[in-house]
């Protein structure tokens, strides 16, 4: 969302989203690899900023809204997996409210925690980094907790191939814009190269 508005500008307009200058795809390019993307702008694990969430949408095979299409996960097996969510939970939960009851830590780090274990069916070899950022959800130690205690529960139930990667909250208040996308996609590359050691 509004990777190529003006730093100064509104983020919201359809004609200033670019896939192809965000950090997943900047950091594929670098790693010569082939890029699947879902993405849903203002989506989130227990609450959107519309009627459906990430675990209704992530295995469908057309992005409008929550559909009865399934995506064919043999048809395609990735060797890594990046899931960044929960920055649009912690806006509607904590500054917002949406959700009531407001979910306890226990069930916001369980949520996750089920969502990833979901992924990890669909691909049991391939090497999950659980990030969070670069927006404001990584300004304090709060939201990253609840990932990185998901995460260690699956590695203390035996999942090696997970691990955490958080993108820093640079002060900058707007979606990230190139030159965010840029410094992430840097970041994501040599966790890529050091986690899986690809070559």
């Amino acid at each position: 969302m509004g990777n190529e508005a003006a730093d100064d500008g509104a983020d919201n307009l359809p004609a200033e989203k670019n896939n192809y200058m965000v950090y997943g795809s900047i950091a594929a390019r670098a790693l010569n690899a082939e890029l699947h993307t879902i993405s849903q702008s203002g989506i989130g694990v227990m609450i959107s900023w519309f009627d459906f969430i990430r675990p209704q949408f992530y295995d469908q095979l057309r992005a409008v809204g929550n559909n009865d299409s399934q995506w064919d996960f043999v048809q395609w097996t990735p060797n890594v997996v990046l899931i960044n969510l929960v920055r649009n939970d912690k806006w509607l939960i904590d500054n917002v409210k949406r959700l009531q009851p407001i979910p306890t830590d226990n069930e916001r780090v369980s949520y996750y925690q089920e969502l990833v274990t979901k992924i990890r069916t669909r691909y049991p070899k391939a090497q999950i980094n659980c990030a969070l950022g670069s927006m404001d959800a990584t300004q304090n130690n709060k939201w990253p907790n609840y990932v990185r205690q998901a995460v260690n529960n699956l590695q203390q139930a035996g999942d090696y191939k997970i691990d955490t990667l958080f993108f820093k909250y640079t002060g900058y208040n707007y979606h990230p814009r190139i030159t965010q996308h840029k410094a992430n996609a840097a970041k994501l590359g040599a966790s890529i190269r050091q986690k899986t050691h690809w070559d």
